[in-house]
């Protein structure tokens, strides 16, 4: 059993009050004010006597409207086998890049298929669709011809998704390649990981642990320098999650806005009726 002691605001003139919790059971609160007990079993809020700011609660109930109940921070899972990613994710799109034109240049320093934006660190970046090795699913890949260089992918609108993942070969077989991952979440978090060094082609796909809640906004691949050279990398069936919007709906930031005015409109009445009493 866990004993927890708080002090009660002295605005509220309350004695001190303890929280138990028992193992495997509810928690309980129990609040003396003045001699007097209430027990609540679970407590959600108590309002103790004397007078809340009303600007903290104008802020309380903005926060509970807006984003109360986002965790913080979240956690990626990378899955490195195609038939666990699919049992797991829901995938609602694969671009295999075989609809278009093979050797052919598709974009010049970023290209946007099927709601994801790849985006090259060079802006002079030629996207091709090769037909080099033999993929995944046949004849494309999708790769930086003239340059090697890191790329990012992004989602539509500038939203974020529940999973995302790719084939990526590495441009040569020997040495071989070797790439990491930097994945961003919607919380701002980062998580990175390294492909190793690779040879041939390798399945990387990345699910935040939230899901769509703390989705991901995008991924980044870096080439790295492996034995004095660094290798180009080709993908292919890039599959995709649902794209849901950063930005919050709007009936919820206008009952956020309201609420919050209504609050403060209510606090200088308040003072103004003090002020000439």
């Amino acid at each position: 059993m866990r004993s927890f002691r708080r002090i009660c605001m002295p605005l509220a003139r309350a004695r001190p009050f303890r929280i138990t919790v028992a193992d495997g059971r509810q928690p309980s609160l129990s609040v003396q004010v003045r001699n007097r007990t209430w027990p609540h079993e679970p407590v959600v809020l108590m309002w103790l006597r004397g007078r809340m700011p009303v600007w903290i609660a104008a802020w309380f109930i903005l926060f509970s409207i807006v984003g109360w109940g986002r965790p913080a921070y979240a956690g990626v899972i990378l899955f490195t086998d195609p038939q666990s990613f699919f049992q797991a994710a829901r995938v609602v799109s694969t671009e295999t890049f075989d609809e278009l034109p093979s050797n052919t240049i598709i974009g010049v320093g970023s290209v946007t298929l099927d709601g994801i934006t790849y985006t090259s660190a060079n802006p002079i970046a030629q996207w091709y669709t090769s037909t080099s090795f033999v993929t995944p699913s046949p004849p494309n890949s999708l790769v930086q011809r003239n340059v090697i260089e890191p790329a990012t992918l992004t989602f539509a609108g500038g939203g974020h998704t529940d999973a995302v993942g790719f084939f990526l070969r590495a441009g040569s077989n020997f040495p071989g390649g070797d790439y990491r991952f930097d994945v961003t979440t919607a919380s701002g978090e980062t998580f990175t990981v390294d492909s190793g060094i690779i040879g041939g082609f390798i399945f990387r796909e990345f699910v935040p642990s939230d899901g769509i809640d703390d989705g991901i906004n995008s991924l980044s691949i870096t080439p790295l320098e492996v034995l004095g050279g660094i290798s180009n990398f080709f993908l292919d069936d890039v599959s995709r999650g649902v794209i849901a919007s950063t930005i919050p709906e709007p009936p919820t930031l206008v009952l956020g806005t309201t609420g919050t005015l209504v609050l403060l409109a209510y606090a200088l009445w308040q003072r103004t009726r003090r002020a000439t009493s």
